[in-house]
């Protein structure tokens, strides 16, 4: 709120106006403006509280501003997970090169809509290429939770974000997934490599690339036949290269057990085998991570050059333009439900914390189970009083 306190000088009487505001970076600063009539501080002091209420800035903080601030507060709270951080600085880095520069009491839902249009063609992702209409509806959500915030503060009279509506995509097919064959020649071909065991390990257990990169020896329950998800390998920035250290998975959904097949056991066991070979010959400069794998060192795998290895394999064999690594764990929970399993068994196997993920991705059907169905149907209601 806003304070009106009187004075005079050598000139005769004045009003002092206070009032605060946000600055460009989102702190809140008490400012002052002198008049010299009562009537015009009372309607600039009007102004402000009205302006106050309706969450229209007295500054010129930008929406880039607020965003930085935004994140900030949300890890320093522990409300954005370390492990997510950078999806979430992704996507609201888009938004700051779109509409950042815009003051953030003047942004409107046709601001927000132009970001999202501009994904979608790839006009604002970082690398050029067109966002899926899933990454996008993403983005609006986390730009609908910071606004959100900027509305409880009153820094927003509404929700700008939510007031938005969601563009149209052109439909577009589903990418091509590997079959289960196309995922064995992959295999085969990765096997000439030192990491065929991590991805054989994703193709039998449709584990994402995380996940594996950052299971532990001790998650693996070989009497019990189970192997616990419950750490993955996150990327961080550091002295302005990336690294890997262990975190949480993505989810809640993510923390999982899976049933350890006779093919999976006899990967892992041949990997601890290789993981003894590397610590007695490194010796003293083993570094202990407990990890199943890692280099000769006993360091965790780096992602990124696993991911590098992949593509340049997927490339080469000219598999469908799947995902490398991913395309393993879509061919998984494809072959999967091709055995008949229940969708929310499969949902589970894969760590999804929505079923509808799991439904849109491996749940397909056929004409032969159309008709079946029909036929089904028919026996069920009779058709035999049809002449």
């Amino acid at each position: 709120m806003a304070s009106i306190s009187k004075y005079k000088d050598r000139n005769g009487p004045k009003w002092k106006v206070f009032y605060e505001h946000t600055d460009r970076t989102g702190k809140r600063v008490r400012r002052s403006r002198t008049f010299r009539d009562h009537k015009t501080a009372l309607a600039f002091k009007a102004e402000v509280e009205t302006q106050t209420h309706q969450g229209v800035r007295t500054g010129r903080s930008t929406l880039a501003a607020y965003l930085n601030n935004w994140v900030a507060n949300k890890v320093a709270m522990g409300e954005i997970r370390h492990n997510t951080l950078d999806g979430y600085r992704a996507k609201l880095d888009s938004a700051k090169r779109a509409i950042g520069h815009i003051e953030l009491a003047k942004l409107v839902p046709d601001d927000v809509e132009f970001w999202l249009r501009g994904l979608l063609s790839g006009k604002f992702s970082a690398t050029g290429r067109e966002l899926s209409p899933t990454t996008v509806r993403q983005c609006r959500t986390i730009m609908v939770s910071a606004l959100g915030d900027a509305v409880r503060k009153r820094l927003l009279p509404y929700n700008v974000a939510e007031a938005s509506s969601m563009p149209r995509a052109p439909r577009k097919g589903k990418k091509p997934s590997w079959t289960v064959e196309q995922a064995g020649q992959f295999l085969s071909e990765m096997d000439k490599t030192p990491y065929g065991h991590f991805f054989r390990f994703i193709g039998l257990s449709g584990c994402r690339r995380s996940e594996a990169g950052g299971l532990l020896i001790p998650a693996i329950r070989f009497p019990a036949r189970q192997v616990v998800i419950e750490t993955s390998l996150m990327r961080v920035s550091r002295g302005g290269r990336s690294d890997y250290v262990l975190s949480e998975p993505k989810s809640d959904a993510s923390h999982r057990t899976l049933p350890l097949s006779a093919p999976l056991e006899a990967v892992l066991w041949a990997q601890l085998a290789r993981v003894a070979e590397f610590r007695l010959a490194a010796g003293n400069a083993w570094v202990d991570t407990g990890g199943v794998f890692v280099e000769p060192t006993g360091e965790f795998y780096r992602l990124d050059t696993l991911s590098a290895i992949a593509w340049r394999t997927r490339n080469k064999l000219g598999l469908p333009e799947a995902s490398a690594i991913h395309g393993l764990r879509h061919a998984f929970g494809k072959a999967v439900n091709a055995t008949g399993t229940d969708p929310k068994t499969l949902q589970q196997l894969m760590g999804h914390s929505r079923f509808q993920t799991t439904y849109d991705l491996y749940v397909d059907t056929d004409d032969a189970q159309h008709i079946d169905a029909m036929d089904k149907l028919g026996s069920l209601l009779g058709g035999n009083g049809v002449k």
